[in-house]
């Protein structure tokens, strides 16, 4: 089996962010909710230039492009300190509502840093005249670019972004191979174009946890990718792998080690996973099981090359996105191949 190290772990497609908000839930129009005594002092004369060039509106982006964001600093003080609101739209995939939350927040240098609830924080680096955001929890890191705009326009900021796909929770059925071995199902996203098909499918396979930073309990979705392949008339299946997500079993892949004896019967589990997806997909009538493509970022993207290898005429292509079992440890260590 194939064992490449990984140029980036599992979060460069990280799914999108819960935050918890409070807003206008009775709201009519869908438009990212504001309050109604929003306003923007201009910084005082003796505000340092680096805290006053953060006071403003900030908007026209979207974490994953899939959650639109509005930012408002209100008001800068001398002392680094700024008052904030911190506006999301909907996402119902993420279970994301739209709402606003007033915090406060502290600039350093060339960074507001504010702290949400739960341990979740967000810091925005200012270069030029955009805000490049990352936001950190303990299940997820997201990062987002903010541009100046004007208090008129983000008040009729749309709550949604065109176009995003939404996915189906399906579950798939597989008996754990060996003796004994018991019945379990993983947690899959299924995304489907118009029309009954039969469609072509692009199975996409998720990353590791890359080390812990993001949750096993974190269902990756892949909407960004499933947009794509849908407008063109793809269907998209994004299966969690065993104790991923709320897929049954345990997580046994083993992250952190870059011994050949783990990572091999790792890399062997997630192929038997793949297999109950593609069992799966077979079984449905508006996919047709001639037209699969097989796709995976990170892990996912390694393991679509394995999988293509181990059982040869099964797909019909491979994307790898920075695929590789491994992190640049083990290859540094001269452990990286197995």
């Amino acid at each position: 089996m194939m064992l490449r190290r990984a140029g980036a772990v599992c979060v460069l497609f990280a799914a999108v962010m819960s935050h918890g908000l409070y807003g206008a839930a009775g709201a009519q129009t869908p438009t990212i909710p504001l309050p109604s005594d929003l306003n923007v002092d201009p910084p005082a004369a003796d505000v340092p230039a680096n805290i006053s060039r953060f006071a403003g509106v900030w908007a026209q982006g979207a974490p994953d492009g899939v959650l639109p964001h509005v930012l408002v600093v209100e008001t800068v003080d001398g002392t680094g300190r700024a008052q904030v609101v911190y506006a999301l739209g909907d996402y119902a995939e993420g279970n994301v509502n739209r709402g606003y939350r007033r915090v406060t927040g502290r600039i350093l240098a060339d960074l507001l840093m504010l702290d949400l609830s739960e341990g979740a924080s967000v810091a925005y680096r200012l270069v030029g005249d955009s805000l490049h955001g990352t936001y950190t929890s303990s299940r997820r890191r997201d990062t987002i670019t903010l541009t100046r705009a004007r208090l008129g326009e983000v008040m009729a900021a749309p709550a949604t972004v065109p176009g995003v796909v939404t996915g189906t929770t399906v579950r798939i059925p597989m008996t754990e191979p060996g003796p004994g071995g018991k019945p379990v199902t993983l947690e899959a996203t299924l995304y489907r174009p118009t029309g009954n098909g039969p469609h072509a499918v692009l199975l996409f396979n998720h990353g590791s946890t890359g080390g812990g930073a993001v949750a096993p309990s974190t269902t990756m979705r892949q909407s960004r990718q499933a947009r794509f392949f849908v407008e063109r008339g793809f269907a998209v299946l994004a299966p969690m792998r065993r104790g991923r997500g709320t897929s049954d079993g345990a997580h046994a892949e083993y992250e952190g080690t870059c011994a050949p004896d783990l990572l091999g019967p790792g890399l062997a589990r997630a192929i038997e996973d793949v297999d109950a997806a593609m069992a799966y997909l077979r079984a449905q009538p508006w996919a047709d099981p001639e037209r699969v493509p097989i796709a995976g970022q990170s892990r996912g993207g390694i393991l679509s090359v394995a999988y293509a290898a181990e059982r040869p005429g099964t797909v019909r292509g491979v994307i790898n996105f920075a695929g590789g079992w491994t992190s640049q440890r083990c290859d540094e260590a001269g452990r990286g191949d197995a």
